[in-house]
């Protein structure tokens, strides 16, 4: 993993829960999967090989 994106949230693309205005979430990432992303992101970014890719 070297890519990540960069982008604005809440988006065009995301709707809020039914009747919580201002509530986008819908779930989790499991706890050792987050911190497995983290590190390797981390570890990329120490290495500067990361690739910021913009999304508009």
């Amino acid at each position: 993993m070297n890519e990540v994106n960069q982008f604005d949230r809440p988006g065009f693309d995301l709707r809020p829960l039914p009747g919580q205005n201002e509530t986008f979430a819908y779930g989790f990432l499991p706890p050792r999967l987050s911190e497995a992303v983290k590190a390797t992101l981390l570890e990329t970014h120490a290495r500067r090989t990361m690739r910021v890719i913009p999304r508009d």
